[in-house]
């Protein structure tokens, strides 16, 4: 038998759901060439960009669209919260 009982259950997330994430990330490889420059972003500067995007939202709705990149506010707004997710678990050291 597998000891799971401690484990992280990953089967509750839906992979899916997170292609909007990648699409914003292939986006942002387009633009500036690196997949890893986002690293080199203060994390101000997604809190930042979070913000502008749910406000999009606010004004807009729900389905809105980027104009930069025809993708939604949505997916900008939880991939930037993957970034400040990656930071802060860096920041505690794992």
């Amino acid at each position: 038998m597998k000891e799971t009982k401690n484990k992280t259950n990953w089967d509750l997330v839906n992979l899916k759901n997170l292609e909007g994430i990648c699409a914003v990330r292939s986006f942002g490889v387009k633009k500036y060439k690196d997949p890893e420059n986002w690293k080199n972003v203060a994390p101000e500067d997604y809190s930042s960009a979070a913000i502008r995007h749910l406000a999009e939202m606010q004004d807009k709705g729900l389905y809105s669209r980027d104009a930069e990149s025809g993708l939604l506010h949505i997916d900008h707004l939880a991939t930037n919260a993957y970034f400040l997710s990656y930071f802060a678990r860096m920041n505690e050291g794992g």
